[in-house]
């Protein structure tokens, strides 16, 4: 794609996202260059053909997930952010909240006409990094995503925690985050919230304070 490489990155601080007004139709485009994969998604590389800029593309590598739980945890997630930013007094964490684009035609490769798909911002490649997991590990290096973690347990009065963080870290100092999870007692947050028994009580730092 011209004028996008692996190696862009979308300029948060110059356009909006989700973008303003009416998308129209192909307008975000791929040609299923590979980046990487997660747990449950391959992610390609993408472009906004009105504003030029970087974007990824991502797909399902198993069977049986919707994209309305990713768009639902990222929009909590940010609403905790919000909430946290005002805490601290700075903006420290923000959160992409994808959306649901739909393939207009068979493009080749992983891509098939009709699917749906999750277009966001790339933020950096070679800076994304995991903070922490659903399942109890975190990195003791990034205080900010820890306390961002514990923040949301004593918010939501210990029904659930926003975890599995990752994302890059700005030069400004600010998290830009994606496919956030959420663990709960309710375990009721899609595939990834792996409930108390498997997160909550494993960490106990998370109780104190």
């Amino acid at each position: 794609m011209t004028g996008v490489t692996r190696n862009s990155e979308f300029n948060l601080d110059r356009h909006d996202w989700p973008p303003k007004g009416h998308l129209k139709r192909n307008r975000f485009v791929t040609q299923y260059e590979y980046l990487q994969s997660g747990g449950l998604r391959d992610v390609y590389l993408a472009k906004d053909t009105v504003t030029g800029q970087a974007l990824v593309a991502k797909r399902f590598n198993q069977p049986g997930y919707s994209w309305s739980d990713d768009v639902e945890l990222s929009q909590i997630t940010q609403s905790y952010a919000e909430a946290f930013n005002e805490h601290l007094g700075y903006e420290c964490v923000q959160c992409i909240t994808p959306l649901i684009d739909g393939c207009t035609k068979d493009i080749g490769g992983p891509f098939q006409a009709g699917e749906k798909v999750i277009i966001e911002p790339c933020i950096g490649v070679r800076a994304y990094k995991k903070f922490n997991s659903n399942n109890g590990w975190h990195d003791e290096v990034t205080e900010e995503m820890a306390a961002f973690t514990h923040f949301t347990y004593n918010e939501s009065r210990g029904r659930l925690i926003v975890c599995d963080l990752q994302g890059v870290k700005k030069s400004g100092g600010r998290f830009i985050l994606t496919d956030p999870a959420i663990c709960s007692l309710s375990q009721n947050y899609g595939a990834t919230d792996m409930g108390e028994e498997d997160y909550l009580p494993t960490d106990e730092s998370l109780k104190q304070g």
